[in-house]
């Protein structure tokens, strides 16, 4: 006997301007190690740099339904313009 697989809940993660789609239980993994998180950049003056830490980054998660949830389409390349011919002389 097989047993019916359900569909998997997925949630997106948002970070600062970043969306990410993973399972449910993974999103909560990650909201829980970066809920210490902070934003930082490498400040290159001066002979040796360091790193500059800021504030935390902007989180959030929301549910998303599997109906909800499609492939992104691929647009078919475009096939070369061919020159336009003006005369036959």
């Amino acid at each position: 006997m097989s047993a019916k697989k359900s569909p998997q809940d997925y949630c997106v993660v948002k970070i600062g301007f970043t969306n990410v789609m993973l399972p449910v239980a993974d999103g909560l993994k990650l909201m829980g190690l970066i809920r210490n998180a902070v934003e930082v950049e490498y400040d290159y003056q001066g002979d040796s740099g360091c790193w500059l830490a800021g504030e935390r980054p902007r989180c959030e998660m929301v549910m998303v339904s599997p109906k909800d949830v499609q492939a992104k389409a691929d647009t078919p390349p475009r096939s070369p313009r061919r020159p336009r011919l003006l005369g036959h002389d």
